[in-house]
């Protein structure tokens, strides 16, 4: 009798990605949940479920992020409107015990001011197509990855630009890294900061209510809507936190100069990736949706415009 061999052809078996993989163990893990009835869901108390370590990781490179970016931002203003001070080191700073003001460019105030609010206007524009572009493209993580390396070069440009030998040679010198670093920091920006704080949330572990005994015996229900607020209003404490660098920033142009005022946001900024690489293996990673919404919505308008010859 002829030994029958077993069909080991798996050429019809489609792979699967690991993102696919991570959404089917959600819904697994969402099945194993016990729902709540009605009657518990207007008679139990609803808690937070708890941020898993790989939430708070992420919290601390939007920690990281928001304290590069309020410190160098909170001395472009100075850097460009005041010129090099008088018998100042060379780096910007002021004499010792003078009331001058540190600066650099010598641009004046109205160049200053509409740089900065150029720098601002980006900052809050690019994360629409960013946010845009990871959800329908890219994917979050992606996004967050390419945003981190595009301001990590634009802070070691605007470190270069501002050294005191780069500084002395004059503003044709200054002047060009100083601005290619500002744009690419709020592109940059743009890119990170709309997909941070979604793929923090993404890391609890169900995104449905379900009921749970605590300890004491207490039955309640996990209710994704307080984990929400819970977890937002924790991601906003480490972004204030580190908004306070730029008293670090502000103090360091008046005492030693430039050179350190971006060396300082470039150096907590390169925490990121280190947190990033750490905490890779354990973020949920969501696919892109591929949704056109925007996309459609802008062409709907736009035919609108079009077709009513720009009247209002």
């Amino acid at each position: 009798m002829s030994n029958i061999e077993p069909n080991t052809d798996t050429s019809g078996v489609t792979a699967r990605g690991h993102s696919q993989t991570s959404q089917e163990s959600q819904e697994s893990y969402d099945d194993e949940l016990t729902l709540p009835t009605e009657e518990e869901n207007s008679t139990l108390r609803k808690v937070a479920e708890n941020l898993p370590l790989v939430g708070f990781s992420l919290c601390l490179v939007e920690f990281a992020e928001r304290a590069s970016y309020y410190g160098a931002e909170t001395v472009f203003s100075n850097f460009t409107q005041f010129p090099l001070p008088e018998g100042g080191n060379g780096a910007g700073a002021p004499p010792r015990g003078t009331q001058m003001t540190a600066g650099a460019l010598g641009w004046g105030l109205q160049a200053s001011t509409g740089l900065v609010l150029l720098f601002k206007f980006l900052a809050y524009i690019v994360p629409i197509f960013g946010g845009y572009w990871a959800d329908t493209y890219a994917g979050r993580y992606k996004a967050i990855v390419i945003g981190v390396l595009i301001c990590g070069v634009a802070h070691i440009i605007q470190v270069v630009g501002a050294i005191p030998s780069v500084l002395e040679k004059g503003k044709s010198n200054a002047a060009p890294p100083f601005v290619i670093g500002l744009l690419l920091l709020a592109f940059g920006d743009g890119l990170f900061k709309p997909n941070i704080s979604p793929i923090v949330l993404d890391q609890h572990k169900s995104q449905k209510p379900y009921v749970k005994t605590l300890k004491s015996g207490e039955k309640v229900i996990v209710d994704p809507e307080t984990t929400i607020n819970r977890t937002m209003l924790l991601f906003y404490m480490f972004v204030n936190v580190g908004a306070f660098y730029m008293l670090a920033t502000t103090y360091a142009e008046k005492y030693i100069g430039y050179w350190l005022s971006f060396l300082l946001p470039g150096a907590i900024y390169f925490l990121l990736p280190i947190l990033l690489l750490a905490v890779y293996k354990k973020t949920k990673k969501k696919p892109p949706s591929g949704n056109k919404n925007l996309a459609e919505a802008a062409r709907i308008v736009w035919t609108a415009l079009v077709q009513s010859k720009f009247q209002f």
